[in-house]
């Protein structure tokens, strides 16, 4: 076997080192998803479905400017599959991402959610305190990040030490919010 050559190392050395890296209980997502469901207003849904039904209906108005090629279906069947493509992308693909599991990774000047094909990065920089929130089966992490300081969830099962997540937070200068202390 051949030693590594200093390119090699090279690179290693450039990849972010992983401090914590956890999977979020069932049962957080479950109530994240739902909290997360509860914000949208009643009509966005079905209006992203109608949306993207007429951009799926766009695919056949350009198919019948060249009939030629490949003549295009019918409109009634051209409207039903638009119709069904719009409802399975605006509540197929979020169910099946709910089904997803949730990986948390927390790297040297960032975190990292993971789950499904959604990848969610907060620099330690732009988080401006935390807190936590316990329950029996898992204790959640609320940080304020951004500008308008807005809350995101993180799930922590109970394996995970509160104690070595506040030493790292804070060895990055992120701060616990007062009231939780």
């Amino acid at each position: 076997m051949k030693p590594y050559n200093k390119s090699m190392l090279s690179i290693a050395s450039v990849l972010p080192k992983k401090h914590f890296q956890w999977d979020e209980p069932k049962a957080f997502l479950k109530l994240n998803d739902a909290f997360e469901q509860s914000k949208l207003r009643w009509w966005s849904q079905p209006l992203w479905t109608l949306i993207s039904a007429a951009l799926l209906m766009s695919n056949w108005y350009v198919v019948r400017l060249n009939p030629h090629k490949q003549p295009p279906p019918p409109l009634m069947t051209a409207l039903a599959v638009a119709f069904s493509g719009g409802l399975f992308l605006v509540y197929g693909i979020p169910w099946i991402i709910s089904r997803c599991p949730s990986q948390i990774r927390f790297y040297d000047t960032y975190l990292i959610r993971i789950r499904g094909n959604i990848h969610r990065q907060i620099k330690y920089s732009e988080i401006a305190s935390y807190t936590w929130r316990g329950r029996e089966d898992f204790t959640t992490l609320i940080l304020k990040h951004g500008k308008k300081q807005r809350d995101f969830f993180l799930g922590v099962p109970s394996e995970i030490s509160q104690e070595a997540v506040d030493k790292f937070l804070l060895d990055r200068n992120v701060f616990q919010h007062p009231e939780s202390t």
